[in-house]
Formats: C-alpha cells, structure tokens, sequence
C-alpha cells in the first residue's frame, strides 16, 4: 500500500529531467528559411502573374498568326503565299515564325482563345522571373536584380502586353542574357582574385548546348534570332577591343581564350539558326524584312521621334547611363558599349527595337547599380542613427514562418488569376474581358449573320481579326501579317483609301468593293466619308464600328458588269489557247 510519501517521491522524480525523455528539434535545413525581402520579392511576382492573366487578347495581328497556325496544322504544310489576302496571292511567304503560330495555334484548338491568354501568362512571367535569375547571377545582389528588372520592364513597356510569337524571342533573349552573365561572372572572379579562368570539358560543353538550343528555338518561333546573333557578335568584337587595349599586342589577341569562346558561340548561333524550314532564306529574310517599302507606315516600324512615349523612356534611360557613369567606379566594358549603340541606332530607326534595347541596357547597368548600392549601404551603416541595429536585425531575421508565409502569398497570386479557372473551377471571362476593347466584337457577329459576297475594304489592323473570326470565304483588304506581302502599289491604294483623301473614290470601282468596314474612333474622316456615298446605305452601326453596303440594285448591276468582264477576259483566253 503505498504512503503519502511514497506519492510524493514518485511526482518528484517525474517531474525531474531524464535523459530518456526525447525533444523535438525542427530538422529543415535553416537554407530553406526566408526573409521579409522574399515576401517582396513573392508578392511582387504574385500580383506580376495576376496583371499578366487579366491582359485582354490584342485585336491586330494575333489573330493573323493564329489563322497562320491553324492553317498550317490543318494543311500539314508551311504557306507558300499569303491564305487570307487574294491580292497578296503569288508573293513568296517565309513565315519565320511558323512555330510559334502553330504552338499559338495549338493553345486556340486546346482550350480557345482563354488558353492563349495562358500560354502568354506563363511565358512572360517565367521571362522576367529568369532574368531576375539572370541579374542576380550578374550583381550578385538581389536587390539590385529586382532593381533592374523593374528598369528593363520600364524600359520595354509598350512591348511586354504584346500576345504574338515575339514573347518566345523574349524567353530567348534572356536565356541568351543568362549565357552572358555566366560567362561575365567568370570573368570577374578571375580578375577579383587574380587566379586564371578556369574551364571545364562538361562547362563548356553546357554552355554551347544552351546557346545552340537557344538559337534552334528561337530562329524557328520569330525573326528576331538575328538580334542575338548580333549581341554575341559584339561580345566578340568587345572582347578584341578590349584585350588589344590592355596588351597592344597581335599575338595576345588572337591567341586569347575568350575571344575565341566568343568567336565560337557567334559561329554556333549562326548554325543553329540554320536549322529550319528555310535555311539561309530565313536569315535573308530577317535581315531584309526591314527595309520593305510598305513597312514605315506601320507604328510600330515607325522611326523614334523623342516625343513619343518611347522616346522620352530612351532619354530617360541616357541621363541614368551618364549619371551612373560618372558615379560608379566600376569599369564600362566596350562590349556592352557596342551592345546598346547597336540597339539604340536599330531603335531609331524602328521604334519597336526598343523591346531588345531595355534588356539590353538594364544588364550592361548592372554592374554600376550594383556598385552604387554597396556605397549607399555603407553610407547608411557608417550613420548609426539613421537605422538602429535592431531595425537591422529585424529585417535580416529568417524562418520557416516567413517561407510558409511565401507560399501562401504565390497561392492566393496563383489562385486570383485566370490561369486557376481549369483547375479551381469558375466562370470563364465574358468576350468583353477577354479581348481588348479595340476588337470588332458586335461587327463581327453581324457580319456571320449576314456574310458579305463580294470583296470588303477593312482597317489593316482589324484584318486578321476578321479573317480569322469571320464568316468563311470573306475577302479582307488588308491583314497586318500581310502588309509586307502585298505589292507597293496596291498598299499605297490601301493608305489612300483609309486616309478617305482626294480620288479615293476612284479606288472602290477599281478593287469592286461592296462593303466598307469602319473603325470609327481611328477613321473619322473615312467615317463621314462613306456616310455621304450616294447609293450606299449603313446596315450596321455601333459605338466602335459602322458597316455600309452598296444600295442592293446598284450592287446587282455591279455584280453582272463583273461576272460580264470575268466572261469576256475567259473567251479572250480561250481564242488566244485556240490560235496557238
């Protein structure tokens, strides 16, 4: 029977420390905690994916490139000439973007038009997360990394919401850009610690893997591979510069490694862009494509004039480069010299090179935003009272709660996007949500309903819309993938009609139009141009477009004087076949 004493012992000895009792110790490795800069730095990724799948679907030549696509999935064969333009008909097609238009494409037959929103979400985003990848390689500080990500994403602003093949040259170019800052970083730790490069077989031979399947992927998804078949040219050609600078000695130049490695990756670039449907053509082509004639009336081929809002971004962008310039103390490498002159004179002569300018500039300012950053660190530690050391340890505290804290934010910037619908469940956006505000919705339902006969006149930019969403067999004027495509002449009687300018008239009889298609905010002369058509009639109006048609009678009459001359010309060539 036990005793009062006896209980008393045994609560003592329970309550006494044992070396048998087991403590919980957490075993996640302290690598895997995270600070307050990383809830940032996810909060801002997670609102980043948000605004990019709320993005409306552009109403211009997206459409023309998925129409190229799904014609090409369908047929199993690239176009030899245009399939949408009949007056563009018998001019050779290099469709050099050919497989992002079939992957487009494939993205419209999966799920509609919502998956191409998609695909354009997950694209972009993983970009800028690499290339934040990328500059933190490069400066080795985060913060500077997010620093130049937001100057380049200033920089490119009026490219980066472009839904088209031209966002899988983006993905390329920054893969590009990692190839430079791996290269770049093993420089500059030869040169802090005095020791040699050295190189590895296996390093070596990633590094030409990931440019050549770079560049095989890029030549075949959009024509501006040759922008970085250019940057690595002037990587070779700074690297000469600079070690002729430093040496003033042939045989050290031509023997130096880098150069060499340089000269070596050139020459792969240009082979992988070989590799393609079309071979040199393709590489003709993009260094053509920009001289044709009918291209300077397109905005975005337009010259920069320094009131645009493109060229107030590059000015911006020339006082920053001088102000780091003369604060920074680190050195300015002649290839990155080379890199921006060539994209600043490529940009003035088309604005839309800008895209490949902001990249471009905010990588060769790295290194100087990055020195200026440690210099303005110290001065704040070197003030005690500006920021107390317990403010300093607060924000450099890591844990296992700020990661899980992480995780939760990327959910929910996950979970409020479009991209979450075909898992989640939900309401698929309304066509007013989905497109952009531009696009001929009601026009074009009224056009299927009643599908016109003979040919239209319709905006450049609304063409490929049209082809692709209207009624079967319509017969656009004018497509924004086909403006390069069709004869100068009939382009020049394209811009008189839109301009709605003097002997436009002229032109409806020449081309037998039937049905004018106005886009009333950026036609207004045109629109009360065809208001006062005599025997014409407006069939179809709303707050974006107005539809008018020849009076049907007169169309009757028009319809056999064209079926009369068709007949004509068709017996001329049979007694022409005859004689012979």
């Amino acid at each position: 029977m036990s005793t009062s004493t006896d209980i008393q012992e045994t609560a003592e000895t329970a309550d006494a420390p044992s070396e048998s009792v087991l403590k919980l110790e957490p075993i996640l490795s302290q690598k895997w905690a995270l600070g307050y800069a990383n809830v940032a730095i996810t909060a801002y990724f997670a609102l980043f994916f948000m605004y990019l799948s709320y993005q409306p679907l552009f109403h211009t030549d997206l459409w023309g490139h998925v129409a190229y696509g799904d014609w090409m999935i369908q047929h199993r064969a690239l176009p030899t000439e245009d399939p949408f333009v009949g007056y563009a008909q018998g001019v050779p097609v290099i469709a050099s973007a050919w497989l992002g238009q079939v992957i487009l494409a494939g993205a419209q037959r999966i799920g509609g038009p919502e998956w191409i929103s998609h695909l354009y979400t997950i694209v972009v985003w993983l970009s800028y997360v690499l290339l934040v990848a990328v500059f933190y390689w490069k400066s080795r500080q985060l913060g500077t990394a997010m620093l130049g990500m937001g100057l380049a994403f200033f920089l490119v602003w009026s490219r980066h919401a472009t839904v088209r093949p031209e966002m899988f040259g983006t993905f390329s170019f920054v893969l590009l850009l990692g190839v430079f800052a791996w290269l770049d970083r093993k420089r500059d730790d030869a040169e802090l610690t005095g020791v040699p490069e050295t190189t590895t077989w296996g390093s070596e031979i990633l590094l030409a893997a990931l440019t050549f399947s770079t560049f095989v992927f890029w030549a075949n998804t959009h024509g501006s591979f040759m922008v970085g078949i250019a940057m690595l040219a002037c990587q070779a050609a700074g690297r000469l510069i600079e070690v002729a600078w430093k040496t003033r000695d042939v045989v050290q130049v031509l023997s130096d490694r880098r150069l060499h490695r340089w000269i070596f990756l050139t020459e792969l670039a240009v082979v992988a862009s070989l590799i393609n449907p079309y071979g040199m053509d393709q590489i003709l082509n993009a260094l053509e494509f920009s001289k044709n004639p009918n291209l300077p009336d397109v905005m975005e081929w337009k010259k920069l004039e320094f009131t645009m809002p493109e060229g107030v971004q590059m000015c911006l962008s020339w006082l920053l480069m001088l102000v780091l310039f003369r604060f920074s103390k680190q050195p300015v490498r002649p290839a990155e010299i080379l890199m921006m002159a060539v994209l600043i004179y490529t940009t003035i002569a088309n604005v839309r090179m800008i895209g490949w300018y902001g990249f471009v500039f905010a990588y060769a300012m790295l290194p100087h935003l990055a020195e200026m950053a440690r210099r303005g660190m110290s001065w704040i530690h070197n003030r005690p009272g500006l920021i107390s050391d317990e403010w300093w340890l607060r924000l450099q505290k890591r844990s296992h709660i700020i990661t899980l804290f992480c995780i939760l934010v990327g959910w929910y910037g996950f979970a409020l996007s479009h991209l979450a619908t075909p898992l989640l469940g939900g309401e698929r956006r309304k066509p007013d949500r989905l497109y952009s505000a531009e696009t001929p919705l009601g026009a074009t339902a009224f056009l299927r309903r009643h599908p016109p006969q003979g040919q239209i006149y319709n905006p450049q930019w609304w063409g490929d819309w049209l082809a692709w969403q209207g009624p079967p067999g319509l017969k656009v004027f004018m497509t924004t993938n086909a403006v390069h495509l069709a004869p100068n002449r009939y382009w020049k009687d394209y811009m008189g009609l839109s301009s709605g300018g003097t002997g436009w008239q002229q032109q409806i009889n020449k081309y037998n139009i039937e049905t004018f298609i106005i886009h009333k905010p950026d036609q207004t002369t045109m629109d009360v141009e065809v208001r006062n058509l005599k025997d014409w009639k407006i069939v179809y109006e709303d707050s974006l477009a107005v539809i008018v048609t020849r009076d049907d009678a007169l169309l009757k009459s028009l319809r056999a004087a064209t079926a009369a001359k068709a007949k004509a010309n068709e017996s001329k060539k049979t007694e022409k076949s005859a004689t012979k």
